[in-house]
């Protein structure tokens, strides 16, 4: 008897009626089937080829329903898992696109030069958004200044309130396996390119402000007395305090960020930002929320997203970024009226 995917999954659809209304044409559809999916016989053989087994098995390895979230069966596609799906048309994209097999060294320093421009626009835009409502001045993103015929080395933007400066550094860079592994070596030198390069920049900045060369809107040098160092990174990752001392301790070790009233420096992943800006828009303030984590021994070193929850969970818990929801809302429903169109069209 010829196997059926019907004979052990609900499955309940097919393509063409997934696709009903909409226009796709078929190298659209060839495109995103051949990157997401694959047949039975053609995984059974890569876990064969592999010579998987669960006693070999590794945290990071990449598993091949995480590869190919989607089976194809006669004509049908079974997707395995909505959360592998979801990661490989996100985040897994970016691990698509610097593929050694398919891209060259060149085509993939141009992906991260575009990736890094994007992202630094995208939380501008996003500070200009949420901190626009407080009583202190953003920056926007700053332009460095030449000093001696040289750009000087500062940080991306600065938000100013009073007596503080709150600095942003951005990075899109990520880790690679090597670091997420633990492979001391990568992961000394991602730490060097995201953390201490971030702190180097940041340190600059004060350094310049102070020295009265780099005006920073109307703050007085003689008068901002706090300074709020955090780096904003596009890669998912999150404080944690054994970390954070080790890196604490380097800083010192380094002669980094060590001014008079400069606090000790912070990770927040977007995610966090995106969050951040939920709570900003509830009445919360930025000071305030940044005083008390780093005046907390317990909460300095650990992730933003578990201190917003566990502190301030009314403004918090459950809550939805507003501003991305109707930005979510309004792309989907254009690009559904947009094959809609070219369907009737055609």
């Amino acid at each position: 008897m010829p196997f059926s995917i019907e004979s052990y999954f609900p499955v309940h659809t097919d393509a063409e009626a997934a696709n009903a209304g909409l226009s796709f044409t078929s190298s659209e559809v060839k495109n995103v089937v051949d990157l997401l999916s694959d047949t039975i016989p053609e995984l059974a053989a890569k876990i064969s080829d592999r010579g998987f087994s669960h006693e070999s098995a590794l945290l990071y390895d990449v598993m091949e329903f995480a590869e190919f979230p989607l089976v194809r069966e006669d004509g049908k596609y079974l997707c395995m898992s909505v959360d592998f799906l979801l990661k490989k048309l996100t985040s897994g994209m970016h691990y698509v696109f610097l593929d050694q097999a398919s891209t060259t060294s060149r085509e993939r320093l141009r992906y991260f030069v575009f990736l890094g421009a994007v992202f630094e626009k995208y939380v501008d835009e996003i500070l200009s958004r949420c901190l626009s409502r407080s009583s202190g001045t953003y920056s926007g993103l700053i332009t460095p200044p030449n000093i001696k015929g040289k750009q000087a080395s500062c940080c991306d933007a600065v938000w100013h309130s009073g007596d503080a400066l709150v600095l942003f550094e951005i990075k899109a860079k990520h880790l690679d396996l090597g670091a997420r592994v633990g492979n001391r070596e990568r992961l000394d030198k991602k730490l060097e390119e995201i953390v201490f390069d971030s702190a180097s920049q940041i340190d600059s900045t004060i350094k310049l402000f102070k020295d009265g060369k780099l005006p920073i809107g109307n703050a007085d040098p003689a008068q901002v007395r706090r300074f709020f160092p955090i780096v904003i990174t596009l890669d998912s990752l999150v404080m944690h305090p054994l970390a954070h001392m080790s890196i604490t301790r380097e800083m010192k070790e380094r002669g980094l960020l060590q001014q008079e009233g400069t606090r000790p420096i912070q990770l927040m992943n977007v995610a966090e930002l995106e969050h951040l800006e939920v709570g900003l828009e509830r009445g919360l303030l930025l000071l305030h929320i940044l005083a008390k984590k780093l005046d907390m021994d317990e909460w300095r070193g650990a992730p933003f997203q578990n201190f917003f929850l566990f502190q301030y969970p009314q403004a918090f818990k459950g809550a939805q970024n507003t501003h991305l929801l109707a930005v979510f809302n309004k792309l989907k429903d254009r690009a559904v009226g947009l094959l809609q169109e070219r369907g009737a069209r055609e």
